[in-house]
């Protein structure tokens, strides 16, 4: 924040007694300038999404039973007599090939990772091949521990051996009595590549909305993103249109009902600013903390230094100040436990960058050329194992503290999504 200042925030009541700051005041002056922001009402603090990815070994008789149900009936039990799943085949988009959703506890289970052969995964060949989606209703319901206890009892039903693999997180603040204005985009200093604006909700889930950007004459978007879904994206659209698409009103405005002690008004609308944290950006997060972040109970102490750090690279300005509103939704929210007052710095890989690039153009190279001949992955491998340059590739794959059997098991879960990609968007032809 060192290129933007920040407004000093005062209380009415602070200011009645002499003129002593309050940092959560609602008065924000400037030498220039002041902003009075009590009628804005944050409405909700929300963990929105968590994704938790599991790598070992499927257990081939649940596979294979899923398999079936997804095929057949649409009905999955783990046991004879408990409340039935849905089961149903995924597209390759997805990157898993079946899914078991369970709206009545709020839990989706995604298995089988596409970048892996079938055949070698009823071998028992370890892979990426659980992830977990919880819904907000039981994100809201349950406490930290019971929902991580919960994941890894899922985990250890399904595999052989779990590990812990990465978790994606979505922390997001509702806010009512403010809106993007027209020129909002433009006065947004963002690290991402990519923006985006809509000005409507798509019929589709929110996550499916294309990168196409859409734009109908200056009025206020109704969303916009910035960033990829790969890494640290921010969202920003009006959650009331959104409920509704989604049949969730009576949810939402209980949440918002409770949070502001009755102070909600749903006649008016409801932005919602969202931070999604990609699984990698978490992981970053935690080297930087020289701790590892895979689980999503070790990320609960660092949820709100999280938010405040996605709002402080990603912010609104007003002229040569932060937005006031963008500066009292990074500052006041919390998410679950107050703020650590960690610096956050994303730690990525130790590497050499014109060193790196080489070994992924040579790895690159060799996938497509090998894809068009129609290898599979465990041919390409053995290729790339005759290379003299094989155990500096490792040493640059290589994460901390991790073993070098699963360096190559990652290598080789490359190799295959390299296969996939190249044959489903044609580059092996």
């Amino acid at each position: 924040m060192a290129d933007l200042k920040l407004f000093e925030r005062y209380s009415y009541a602070g200011l009645s007694k002499g003129t002593e700051p309050d940092p959560k005041g609602r008065i924000f002056k400037s030498p220039r300038i002041t902003w009075d922001l009590s009628h804005i009402l944050i409405c909700g603090t929300f963990v929105d999404t968590v994704r938790q990815n599991y790598f070992g070994q499927l257990k081939r008789d649940l596979y294979e039973a899923v398999k079936a149900a997804a095929e057949g009936t649409g009905d999955f039990q783990f046991f004879p007599g408990q409340h039935p799943w849905a089961a149903r085949r995924m597209g390759k988009v997805c990157g898993y090939r079946y899914a078991l959703q369970d709206n009545t506890r709020g839990v989706i289970l995604l298995i089988g990772s596409y970048y892996q052969a079938e055949t070698d995964l009823l071998e028992g060949k370890p892979g990426h091949h659980l992830k977990i989606e919880l819904s907000p209703h039981l994100l809201a319901a349950c406490n930290s521990q019971a929902i991580q206890t919960e994941l890894d009892s899922f985990a250890h039903g399904l595999m052989t051996a779990p590990e812990p693999a990465g978790v994606a997180i979505h922390l997001a603040v509702d806010v009512q009595g403010w809106s993007p204005d027209p020129h909002f985009q433009d006065r947004f200093i963002t690290r991402a590549r990519i923006a985006r604006r809509y000005d409507g909700i798509s019929d589709a889930e929110f996550d499916g909305l294309s990168d196409v950007s859409v734009c109908y004459g200056k009025q206020a978007a109704e969303s916009l993103t910035f960033g990829k879904a790969a890494s640290l994206q921010l969202c920003l659209y009006d959650k009331s249109k959104q409920i509704v698409h989604a049949d969730k009103v009576d949810f939402m405005q209980g949440q918002w009902g409770e949070f502001t002690q009755g102070e909600f008004d749903p006649t008016q609308p409801v932005w919602r600013v969202e931070a999604r944290f990609h699984h990698s950006v978490v992981n970053e997060i935690g080297e930087g903390f020289g701790k590892q972040l895979k689980r999503w109970v070790d990320v609960v102490p660092h949820l709100t230094d999280m938010w405040r750090y996605a709002l402080t690279i990603n912010r609104a300005k007003d002229g040569t100040y932060i937005d006031p509103v963008w500066q009292l939704l990074r500052d006041d929210p919390e998410f679950r436990v107050p703020a650590q007052g960690h610096k956050i710095v994303r730690k990525k890989k130790e590497d050499v960058s014109a060193v790196a690039r080489n070994f992924g153009n040579v790895l690159g190279n060799l996938i497509s050329l090998y894809a068009r001949e129609g290898r599979n992955a465990d041919y390409i491998l053995i290729q790339v194992k005759r290379l003299s340059i094989y155990p500096k590739l490792l040493e640059h794959l290589a994460r901390r503290g991790q073993a070098k059997g699963q360096v190559e098991q990652d290598l080789k879960d490359f190799i295959r999504e390299g296969i996939w990609k190249r044959r489903t968007l044609g580059k092996a032809a």
